[in-house]
């Protein structure tokens, strides 16, 4: 029981450290998140607030046409390399789902909408940008959002 005497000394660290914060660090943005029961009963309503720190290098957003001739997109994390195809390719979404993950970022991140990956051996591969009007859509809803959308077909200045 000799450590029972350094006990009230770690507790005072700790106090110390808590104190010893900055009110000047950035704060995590946060986004309003359904409870369980909101999503199961419309009537019940109620919503717990989620903190979603920004992306350390913001987000990428790609598109391209699949198979079928519909437009595919993928939102991942922004990197200082290059993606793949079959990385940026791997788990598409459609129209709507790509809408409901912009409104999912938090306010103030930054989604860069990006055409150029690599292919199989390295060579560059340049994705299309869908028409105006679905690139207008997902602008809207970013910037509804406060999320800070550019690259590609984002006209500039908005």
């Amino acid at each position: 029981m000799r450590l029972a005497p350094l006990a009230p000394l770690g507790l005072l660290a700790g106090l110390l450290l808590l104190t010893c914060q900055s009110d000047s660090a950035p704060r995590p943005a946060t986004v309003p998140e359904p409870s369980p029961a909101a999503s199961s009963s419309p009537a019940a309503g109620t919503e717990e607030l989620h903190t979603l720190p920004l992306a350390f290098k913001g987000m990428e957003l790609y598109s391209w046409l699949d198979e079928r001739g519909e437009w595919a997109f993928d939102v991942t994390f922004g990197t200082n390399r290059r993606k793949f195809l079959d990385e940026v390719k791997s788990k598409p979404l459609t129209l709507a789902q790509v809408r409901e993950r912009i409104a999912e970022l938090p306010e103030l991140e930054s989604l860069t909408w990006t055409a150029d990956v690599a292919g199989k051996d390295g060579e560059i591969v340049s994705l299309p940008f869908p028409p105006a009007a679905i690139v207008d859509e997902l602008v809207a809803v970013a910037r509804a959002k406060g999320v800070r959308i550019g690259g590609g077909p984002v006209p500039e200045g908005e």
